[in-house]
């Protein structure tokens, strides 16, 4: 599987997140660790394309694993 840049780099922020939160604050709600903390319209916060392209990630990995 090849993945660009940004994928990678959503997958390996996303990772990094959930691990501190693992020991830092384990009783935090897992919806909590990801809310979105930009200011201003924009036409797509860096949140909300990390969650894109996370959601693609797994999509595309799902599909293979069914075939």
């Amino acid at each position: 599987m090849n993945f660009d840049k940004e994928t990678v780099a959503a997958l390996k922020s996303y990772i990094r997140c959930v691990k501190f939160a693992q020991e830092k604050a384990p009783n935090e709600q897992i919806k909590m660790l990801f809310a979105c903390g930009c200011i201003g319209p924009s036409p797509e916060c860096r949140c909300e394309k990390q969650n894109r392209l996370i959601e693609a990630f797994l999509n595309d990995t799902k599909d293979e694993s069914n075939a």
